[in-house]
């Protein structure tokens, strides 16, 4: 089988424990045994990542997380991160999360911070995806 350059593939499943086996496990299997390399990329929601303009502008009113503890480990994470991913948090952030993520209030290419924005960068990350996983949900909305 030969795919283009431009050819996607999209896998849509149930479960996000059959999503990190297909990207961890299954798909590095199939790279190895069929010698074509594809890169994979997992498709999450907006609300799956840190909204840089929105964190600055919690912090700037202080209203975000009103334990100074989680205002210096998320602060750390914000520094450290690449991805912007809430599964990457080293720590649950509750409900205070809904006040910092990406939504639909998402100024898109108007904001000043589009460039720096993880929800962007992970958007570019699948447009070069060979192989696209993502949960049925997700799969339905994009379709």
């Amino acid at each position: 089988m030969s795919v283009g350059d431009d050819a996607r593939i999209v896998v849509s499943t149930a479960t996000i424990a059959l999503q990190e086996q297909l990207l961890k496990k299954d798909i590095p299997f199939l790279e190895e045994i069929l010698g074509i390399g594809y890169r994979a990329e997992l498709a999450k929601g907006k609300g799956n990542y840190l909204c840089l303009l929105r964190y600055r502008e919690e912090l700037q009113s202080r209203g975000l997380f009103p334990e100074d503890d989680l205002v210096d480990r998320l602060r750390e994470w914000v520094d450290h991160t690449k991805t912007g991913d809430r599964a990457e948090l080293p720590f649950e952030p509750g409900e205070s999360w809904g006040m910092v993520c990406a939504d639909d209030t998402c100024p898109g290419r108007k904001c000043q911070l589009n460039n720096d924005c993880f929800f962007v960068k992970a958007r570019k990350r699948l447009q070069r995806a060979g192989i696209i996983v993502c949960n049925h949900a997700l799969f339905f909305i994009r379709s």
